[in-house]
């Protein structure tokens, strides 16, 4: 009787830390906080950005060099002292962002904040 109660007890185990090991981690979309995206890619579709992650762009250069101009601050606004060029949401509602990248390129990007997390 002792035995089995120790082997249901370690495959109880074992199931709840795979169970745990599943739905966690960086790979599961909505625990990712940043949408990475490439401007040039969403300069026609634009970015849908879930209003409880931050978008970041993916830029060849120094970003201290990049510029964010957001039409509407309300919506959106740059977060200062990112290592990358990033944006966070701040209500659902939809704006532009004119980006212009290390070497001088200008995307402008229409942006619109959706509700949750996906």
């Amino acid at each position: 009787m002792r035995k089995s109660l120790i082997a249901t007890m370690s495959i109880a185990v074992m199931a709840a830390t795979g169970l745990a090991a599943c739905s966690s981690g960086p790979s599961s979309a909505t625990n990712e906080k940043f949408i990475t995206k490439d401007p040039a890619s969403v300069v026609e579709t634009g970015v849908k950005l879930p209003e409880q992650r931050d978008l970041e762009f993916k830029l060849d250069g120094s970003v201290s060099k990049a510029k964010v101009e957001i039409a509407d601050a309300e919506i959106a606004e740059q977060v200062k002292g990112s290592k990358n060029l990033r944006i966070h949401p701040k209500k659902v509602g939809e704006t532009t962002i004119k980006l212009t990248d290390p070497n001088g390129k200008e995307y402008q990007i229409p942006l619109e904040v959706v509700e949750g997390n996906n």
